[in-house]
């Protein structure tokens, strides 16, 4: 019985000498392949070079060093993702879902994360430079060391979030809310932190707000050091 299953499902005879549902088992995975949306392979590594991936589902993929250079990213779900490591240049991710994601040392730079989902998510030593995050969640997300200069962040939400040795030089953070988050050894040198809210904020002697613009903002130092 159990050859004639096995001649049937096309099965190696290795794999087959004991249950046919154990031949199942272990050896249901050997031809899965690889998914492809579009020209691109869903792999650690993939090269999607400006794919088209706008709402796509990549919940909980494994795309680790993937390049995603100038992809179309907008409204994709890529929550529990783990992109560490990635090349996200010049990205496209406006109001994707990177909730819990993880961008550990991507490179983000001059990427458009307007109104992305970030909560949780996991950025130490990303580089955010020249980035787009306007209106972008990053509620109790942790970008310890980070580098936002001359990000814009305009009224992006940054709630609990661990921002320490984070560098905002230059960054435009107007109406910002970094209520409860860990500031300690941020670099906030000629940032625009005009109505942005600080309160409850983790400040201490290493950070650093020389020249920054601090009009009507909460929490902040009364005088630039």
């Amino acid at each position: 019985m159990s050859l004639m299953l096995e001649t049937r499902l096309g099965l190696p005879s290795m794999c087959g000498s004991v249950a046919a549902m154990a031949l199942l088992l272990a050896c249901g995975d050997v031809s899965a392949e690889v998914r492809t949306i579009g020209e691109c392979r869903i792999r650690p590594g993939a090269l999607c070079v400006e794919a088209r991936l706008s709402g796509a589902d990549l919940r909980g993929e494994n795309l680790a060093r993937a390049g995603f250079f100038m992809a179309d990213l907008r409204g994709a779900n890529l929550s529990r993702a783990n992109l560490r490591n990635a090349n996200l240049k010049e990205a496209n991710l406006s109001e994707a879902d990177l909730t819990a994601a993880m961008l550990g040392k991507a490179d983000l730079q001059r990427a458009n994360l307007r109104n992305a989902k970030l909560n949780r998510a996991r950025l130490a030593g990303a580089d955010m430079r020249n980035a787009d995050l306007q209106g972008a969640v990053f509620d109790r997300a942790r970008l310890r060391g980070a580098n936002l200069s001359a990000a814009k962040a305009a009224k992006a939400q940054l709630r609990g979030s661990d921002l320490s040795r984070a560098n905002f030089r230059a960054a435009n953070l107007e109406g910002a809310n970094l209520t409860g988050a860990d500031l300690r050894g941020a670099r906030f040198e000629n940032a625009y932190l005009n109505g942005a809210d600080l309160t409850d904020a983790r400040i201490d002697r290493t950070t650093d707000f020389r020249g920054a613009d601090m009009d009507q903002c909460i929490g902040c130092p009364a005088r630039s050091r």
